[in-house]
């Protein structure tokens, strides 16, 4: 598939040498150096240096970028890699980015498509463009979701309000 997979932000600067504070997206901060470059969504491609990890923040060396003046012309900026980057999964393993385009089914009726995938830090939280016009974001949970298809691109949920239980892990 070869599709773009954003593996982090540039949030800030650090220092006056070049380093940038990123908010990376990976289980381990460090894989980030496993990559031979990395791009931003212009296609511009950025080679990961040296990596810092201070105070709970991310510090990461791009090879050329030497200076803050330059650095700062990046806060904001998305990186990506090829989703070919990653492993192959096995079994019912999936990736959460696979959960986007899935439609979703309540009591057998089409209920919405899978927007995005986001996690605030608690647990990944699904938004859901509903059928009937809505966005609704939801808990990603056995309880709320029951069933996942990824092969067929289908979910099966149990609103927590349309049910009356509490969304529980």
């Amino acid at each position: 598939m070869n599709k773009p997979v954003c593996i982090g932000k540039i949030v800030g600067v650090h220092g006056i040498k070049g380093a940038m504070k990123v908010m990376l997206f990976l289980n381990n901060p460090r894989d980030i150096l496993q990559f031979n470059s990395v791009t931003d969504k212009f296609g511009r491609s950025f080679v990961p240096e040296k990596l810092i990890e201070k105070d709970k923040k991310t510090i990461l060396m791009f090879t050329g970028i030497t200076d803050r003046t330059t650095a700062e012309t990046f806060i904001g900026t998305e990186i990506f890699v090829p989703d070919d980057c990653f492993p192959k999964l096995s079994g019912n393993e999936f990736y959460t980015r696979d959960l986007v385009g899935c439609s979703v089914l309540s009591n057998n009726q089409p209920f919405g498509t899978v927007t995005r995938v986001d996690n605030f830090g608690a647990s990944d939280i699904l938004t859901v463009q509903k059928t009937d016009g809505g966005v609704e974001m939801y808990s990603f949970s056995d309880t709320v979701f029951p069933v996942v298809d990824i092969e067929n691109k289908l979910l099966v949920i149990n609103p927590p309000h349309l049910t009356g239980g509490q969304d529980e892990d």
